[in-house]
């Protein structure tokens, strides 16, 4: 709210890089500095308490394992399937599954051996207890009829940030994955989530064995650059 530009606040908070400045002030309050002072934004401010809890957070899953992404882009695509609301537990998880695989074969797909477990965090999300709609699903064309009380998505166009999990998910791998990408990795990246892709999935090919400790998927992250608009 003061009349100093934004790099002479950022140096007199103690900051050396304006680049870290921005990355880190977008982490914490969801927007860049400018875009703040632009709209005029309000924020609430963490408690000393909440950061301190943060970066414990992110020292346990360091201590754990690092994942590195590889970068992708894909091109527009659909995706059909069985969409429930995790507010009544997480074995809504699983019936979408089962939902899915009973009607599986009577629908025409892209990749007989790929499916997608699609986390959509645009309605209905609370952080805290974590809930959101997920949904078991293949990929189809756009005008691919599907079984009455399943759902269709288009998937824009996005860059990704692909982390490959290994293990059949028997000690949890895949939620530590995600506690490590969205705990650890993203807050001390450069990149943020589009507005237009306010979600991510999992992608199940051959690799996936659920009786093999070998096995493994991948996790598609959307992703953007911080100062790109």
């Amino acid at each position: 709210e003061s009349d100093k530009n934004i790099s002479t606040v950022c140096f007199d908070s103690g900051f050396t890089s304006i680049q870290t400045f921005n990355r880190l002030f977008k982490q914490t309050y969801g927007l860049l500095p400018s875009e703040a002072r632009k709209n005029r934004m309000k924020s609430e401010y963490k408690s000393i308490q909440s950061i301190i809890a943060s970066y414990q957070k992110r020292v346990y899953f360091k201590g754990e394992f690092v994942m590195e992404p590889k970068f992708i882009e894909r091109e527009e695509f659909f995706l059909a399937g069985v969409r429930k609301h995790t507010s009544n537990g997480w074995q809504a998880i699983g019936e979408s599954w089962n939902e899915l695989k009973s009607k599986l074969d009577s629908v025409e797909r892209v990749n007989n051996s790929v499916m997608y477990g699609f986390e959509d965090y645009s309605e209905d999300f609370t952080p805290s207890p974590l809930s959101f709609y997920y949904m078991a699903s293949i990929e189809v064309l756009e005008d691919t009829l599907i079984p009455e009380g399943w759902k269709k998505k288009k998937i824009p166009k996005s860059e990704y940030a692909v982390f490959t999990v290994n293990g059949n998910n028997s000690n949890g791998e895949i939620g530590k994955a995600f506690r490590y990408i969205y705990d650890v990795w993203f807050p001390s990246s450069e990149y943020c989530m589009p507005v237009e892709m306010c979600g991510d999935f999992e992608y199940y090919d051959e690799r996936w064995d659920c009786q093999s400790k070998s096995a493994q998927i991948d996790i598609y992250i959307p992703v953007k650059k911080l100062e790109d608009k």
